[in-house]
């Protein structure tokens, strides 16, 4: 019977998940920084307070990964090149590797395939796209590493999705 009711509230998940976007990308951006948080606990650090400007630039880079097609930190716009630390503004960094900001990306996963994935787990759509994130990053020596960053104080995280082309990004901006 368990079985059964997971199966149909699956089937509900992706035939009626989409059709308000906006609100699931809220709930999934959520999701993604309580389960960093949940990781940081973990590892016996303190959890990251949401901080509105980062989600800001995070949702602005996220609308430039999938208008430009690419998988970048920069943000290229004819011959002038943003890196990360003017584009998120870090006061006083030089640049990110002398510290104060951290940033993750995550792009070009098949949105279809990754439902059908689904599928196969009894996962609900929202927590499924949030898990498949953490997931990446924590299977990445940096990602990790910016995840569980000591210094890190304040931050956002935020999913986009392009069904014109099948994907979804997510972004993750930290400040220390």
């Amino acid at each position: 019977m368990k079985m059964v009711l997971t199966f149909i509230l699956i089937l509900f998940s992706i035939n009626s998940w989409g059709q308000n976007l906006s609100k699931d990308e809220k709930i999934i951006d959520s999701i993604l920084l309580s389960k960093i948080n949940q990781y940081r606990a973990e590892n016996h650090l303190q959890r990251i307070v949401f901080y509105t400007k980062a989600d800001s630039l995070s949702k602005s880079h996220n609308q430039y990964m999938i208008d430009s097609n690419t998988k970048n930190h920069l943000e290229i716009f004819g011959k002038d090149t943003i890196r990360p630390e003017k584009r998120i503004g870090a006061p006083g960094i030089e640049n990110i590797i002398s510290g104060g900001l951290c940033e993750n990306i995550s792009i070009n996963r098949n949105i279809y395939e990754t439902k059908s994935e689904l599928q196969k787990s009894n996962k609900i759509l929202n927590d499924f796209f949030a898990s498949l994130v953490i997931d990446e990053w924590k299977n990445s020596s940096l990602h990790n590493k910016n995840m569980l960053d000591k210094n890190i104080q304040k931050g956002a995280v935020s999913i986009k999705f392009d069904f014109n082309k099948s994907k979804f990004v997510a972004d993750f901006i930290a400040y220390y």
